[in-house]
């Protein structure tokens, strides 16, 4: 969403004749980047920030214990794209927490130094099941393109 950040960032590159490319991406580009560079609306205040961040927690947590009660076997790992309910709460998951993540830095620098996140322990087994199954992905999808 447009912000005041994000205007001024993007005044300072065009005096500086430096291309901006704003735009929507996909979850999957997001994860193959380099580099990204986000701008956080805090403007708000220190107790809105947090709320969202309750927020956006208590929305990990449901999909934390979604992604929990999934069963990812081999033939998802052979066919994601078959299987949209498990793809669709894999990277729902994911791409919530890396949202988490960023206004947690956010709130951290502008407000609060020693903030930390109480993750629940179902978050961090989801998390844990998360990484695997994306290591799987890899693995899965490796040997797939060696058998060709």
């Amino acid at each position: 969403l447009p912000g005041i950040t994000e205007m001024k960032l993007i005044e300072a590159a065009a005096e500086k004749g430096i291309k901006i490319n704003r735009q929507r991406i996909s979850l999957e580009k997001l994860l193959q980047a380099d580099e990204i560079f986000v701008t956080m609306d805090a403007h708000r205040g220190k107790k809105a920030l947090k709320e969202a961040l309750l927020k956006k927690q208590a929305r990990i947590d449901s999909l934390a214990m979604l992604l929990l009660s999934f069963d990812y076997g081999i033939p998802f790992y052979k066919n994601p794209v078959a299987f949209p309910d498990l793809n669709k709460t894999l990277w729902n998951f994911i791409f919530e927490e890396f949202k988490l993540n960023i206004m947690g830095a956010t709130y951290k620098s502008t407000y609060e130094l020693g903030f930390q996140f109480a993750w629940s322990s179902h978050s961090l087994h989801a998390a844990q099941k998360a990484q695997n199954i994306i290591s799987q992905l890899h693995q899965v999808q490796d040997l797939m393109k060696s058998n060709k």
